[in-house]
């Protein structure tokens, strides 16, 4: 009975892979984040302007991407609730802001960075 289903088969004996190049790797494009200490060094450097190093930190501990960044304003900033809220995006190839695809609030696991924002919130209430 066994040898009677294996005849009823019908099965490619040759391999449909040989000669076939597997894909390409191309270049590695796996995400950069720095290392604590990176960010440590950068975030105490006295030779790098504290705006920079203020940015440096938000962008660490929200995990924002540099064109959600660019056009982040004070109206996304919740400082009573503790959240960030990133809906846009500056498009660098059109030079212009975009909608996320994904609006998304709060993506940082360490909230003491939105309290970081209290301070700089007043003085700019007060220009």
């Amino acid at each position: 009975m066994v040898n009677s289903k294996r005849r009823d088969l019908r099965t490619i004996q040759a391999d449909p892979t040989q000669g076939v190049q597997p894909p390409e790797r191309g270049t590695d494009k796996g995400k950069c984040y720095p290392y604590p200490s990176e960010l440590l060094a950068v975030v105490s450097c006295e030779d790098i302007p504290r705006d920079w190093r203020e940015v440096h930190a938000v962008s660490a501990y929200t995990y924002a991407r540099p064109g959600e960044l660019m056009v982040l304003e004070w109206s996304d900033v919740d400082l009573d609730d503790q959240r960030i809220r990133i809906t846009k995006a500056w498009d660098y190839e059109n030079e212009r802001v975009k909608s996320t695809q994904d609006a998304r609030e709060s993506r940082h696991p360490d909230r003491t960075c939105v309290a970081a924002f209290a301070p700089r919130h007043e003085g700019a209430r007060r220009r």
